[in-house]
């Protein structure tokens, strides 16, 4: 599937992820080689989110990341994220302040 806007592509897929995300750090393997991934937040609760190559990354709510390549950042509740020209990582690493939060993560190519 390739998403399209008025016959410009945007975004070819390949690998599609969830991760549910609570006040443990919890990871899931992304696949695909893509350097963007698409991270849609279809909870209710706030989500912080690292990523990197280390077999167990982890992010603490508040977006500091302890163990992986990049930093961590916020994914509201709601919000569908790009994050383009991510490194090579294959596990992205998620926490909430407080509840439980589902994070549905795509990584492809485009823009």
């Amino acid at each position: 599937m390739t998403i399209t806007s008025t016959g410009a592509v945007f975004f070819y897929p390949e690998s599609n992820s969830t991760l549910v995300c609570t006040t443990t750090t919890g990871n899931v393997t992304i696949g695909g080689s893509g350097d963007v991934l698409v991270i849609a937040n279809v909870g209710t609760v706030e989500a912080f989110v690292g990523w990197g190559n280390d077999a167990t990354p982890t992010v603490v709510a508040g977006g500091t990341i302890t163990a992986g390549s990049t930093g961590g950042m916020s994914v509201p509740p709601g919000i569908v994220t790009t994050v383009r020209s991510v490194p090579s990582s294959n596990i992205i690493a998620g926490i909430t302040n407080a509840g439980t939060t589902t994070l549905r993560i795509s990584r492809g190519s485009g823009q």
